[in-house]
């Protein structure tokens, strides 16, 4: 049985609210979701698992992708941001375009 940590979360006006939860789903107007599972992959093991899904169907070429970017902050901080890229579905594979396709 997985031990979930504890979460606080704080609201704009600084109280906090603890939040029984094993994922979180965190949505902006524009660009992809962002999913932070808290649930562990191997038992025993305190980890925190992040996702961008490209928001489309598993059976359709997705149209963009998400990036997740972790830059230094101040101090003992790191920012961490979800960037959204265009996806290249009109790739065609040459000797040189880098890529890991057998051609």
């Amino acid at each position: 049985m997985s031990t979930l940590p504890r979460i606080i979360g704080m609201t704009p006006d600084g109280d906090e609210v603890e939040l029984d939860l094993a994922e979180l789903r965190v949505e902006w107007e524009d660009g992809l979701p962002l999913i932070i599972n808290f649930e562990p992959i191997d038992e025993g093991k305190s980890q925190i698992s992040l996702e961008v899904p490209d928001g489309e169907d598993d059976d359709e070429e997705p149209t963009h992708f998400g990036m997740l970017v972790v830059r230094p902050g101040a101090c003992n901080v790191i920012d961490l941001e979800v960037e959204t890229h265009e996806a290249d579905v009109q790739h065609v594979h040459t000797d040189d375009c880098g890529c890991d396709h057998d051609h």
